[in-house]
């Protein structure tokens, strides 16, 4: 009797050690399920990178550098105020362009541009074939960022709006000359008299060569640098 109870006792034992096996295997099994469809949901989801928020805000342009355009034309002489358009440079997180693939989507200037290839080399992202191929390029910069560029790499500028800035008499205009072997001209009187006296071609002042200095909302200072 006691051997049949044994018996029965081992049974009931290995019945039960099979069960708790098969109840792991099903937990396990289903666990990997999920896993494997996490990942698969991951690998399908696709980014759109967009450009950061700029820094740039024109109701509170009281100490700033900026860059910006304008023309001779564009100055108030008698009210002492200049008109201009203010541009930022069209930055990027730097965890989102590292993170980029291929079937992923980077909106620049305010188009969006599905990534088909991606080429890293020194800092420096060319997608697409970069920029001679109609394509995208984009190289580090400060603060954990990319910034998108064009040819000879200069920045490429989003247009923020435009402003209306008083100036003084001590306005100072430091200027490049139309040809890069040019002296740099720095202008601290007759500021009006110098700009007007500009040929047609160098009336005009862009976001690529240009920045502006204010203090406490008044222009203080202009720079226009040669590039090619």
């Amino acid at each position: 009797m006691s051997r049949t109870l044994e018996t029965n006792n081992t049974c009931k034992q290995e019945k039960c050690l099979i069960i708790k096996m098969n109840i792991i295997t099903v937990v396990l099994s289903f666990l990997l399920l999920l896993m494997s469809c996490s990942n698969i949901a991951n690998q399908n989801r696709h980014l759109c990178v967009k450009p950061l928020a700029p820094a740039v805000h024109l109701d509170s342009l009281s100490d700033c550098t900026l860059s910006v355009a304008f023309s001779v034309n564009d100055f108030n002489w008698e009210d002492c105020r200049l008109t201009l358009s203010v541009y930022s440079e069209q930055l990027y997180d730097a965890s989102e362009i590292e993170a980029i693939k291929a079937d992923d989507t980077i909106v620049i200037n305010d188009v969006k541009n599905l990534v088909f290839s991606i080429e890293y080399d020194d800092n420096h992202y060319v997608i697409n074939g970069g920029i001679e191929q109609g394509g995208l390029e984009l190289i580090s910069y400060v603060g954990g960022t990319f910034r998108s560029v064009t040819f000879d790499d200069h920045p490429v500028y989003i247009l923020i709006g435009e402003a209306t800035i008083p100036f003084d008499h001590d306005l100072v205009i430091t200027d490049c000359g139309e040809n890069p072997s040019d002296a740099v001209t720095t202008i601290v009187k007759e500021q009006k008299q110098y700009l007007c006296s500009l040929s047609d071609y160098h009336r005009d002042f862009n976001p690529l060569n240009t920045v502006v200095r204010i203090e406490n909302g008044v222009l203080k200072e202009i720079i226009r640098k040669w590039i090619p």
